[in-house]
């Protein structure tokens, strides 16, 4: 979330429709809603690191890594949207749970998340595929070896 706070800041990438609620801190200055593109530069490459650390570091197949992804930044985004919310209106946050799930932008999110993931477990796949063998052929090392 902080690489769209940071683009955001910058006014940078403003392509496509807005997503509502993106930026939870910002909807009582009325600047949450995000637009697509600018989602899908924050998001997808998230995805993809958190798919090549799992993979990795956590050594979890690539189908598994994506379900990981998908519900591990659902279960942080929408407690955090929902705290979020509460926060700048001053009301509990028990109270921004129903409208946390509302919000377009936690979804967007997360799809973006999941399509980075996708697209690394992907190319993790076809890596192995060809062998694991770099252009040099020498065997392959990380996440993208067999």
């Amino acid at each position: 979330m902080g690489w769209l706070y940071l683009l955001n800041r910058a006014h940078a990438i403003d392509l496509g429709p807005d997503a509502k609620g993106a930026l939870p801190l910002e909807e009582l200055a009325r600047r949450g809603a995000q637009p697509v593109g600018r989602m899908v530069i924050a998001w997808v490459p998230a995805g993809v690191a958190a798919t090549l650390a799992l993979m990795w570091i956590g050594r979890v197949r690539a189908v598994r890594a994506v379900v990981g992804v998908g519900l591990l930044t659902a279960a942080i985004l929408f407690p955090t949207t929902a705290a979020a919310e509460a926060l700048t209106r001053n009301e509990r946050v028990s109270e921004h749970i129903g409208t946390a799930l509302s919000r377009s932008g936690l979804w967007v999110a997360v799809a973006f998340a999941v399509i980075g993931s996708v697209a690394a477990a992907g190319a993790a796949a076809w890596r192995r595929r060809d062998g694991g063998t770099a252009a040099s052929g020498a065997p392959g090392r990380g996440p993208w070896a067999a």
